[in-house]
């Protein structure tokens, strides 16, 4: 996968902002055709009718290029997203260890062994 097709998922991941264009002639007469054989839009194209024409107008959302400020936003964002994913594992494996000690302290309660 291209660097750039990844850095622009992310992009979308994290609500980078995005451009609506409109759609060139060609594209909006193929769309318009589309819609006349009563298929759907491609993915990410957005169409409006408009009834005092009685035509579409098409756009579609293309995300902007990447700056070198938004590709170190980008890292930072992908930076807090895995130490969230760390802090909540990490919060699992507390909890799992203070029930473990609970637990052999009980058992040790129950046999009648000394803890110290």
């Amino acid at each position: 996968m291209k660097p750039t097709k990844i850095l622009n998922d992310y992009k979308k991941k994290y609500n980078f902002e995005t451009t609506v264009v409109p759609c060139t002639e060609e594209e909006t007469a193929a769309y318009t055709a589309l819609i006349k054989e009563g298929k759907s839009c491609p993915k990410g194209i957005t169409a409006q009718y408009h009834e005092g024409t009685q035509s579409y107008t098409f756009t579609k959302q293309e995300a902007l290029e990447l700056t070198p400020e938004e590709l170190d936003l980008l890292i930072k964002y992908k930076q807090l997203d895995l130490i969230a994913e760390i802090k909540k594992h990490t919060k699992f494996f507390y909890v799992l260890a203070i029930i473990g000690i609970i637990a052999v302290a009980i058992a040790a309660i129950i046999v009648g062994v000394k803890l110290s």
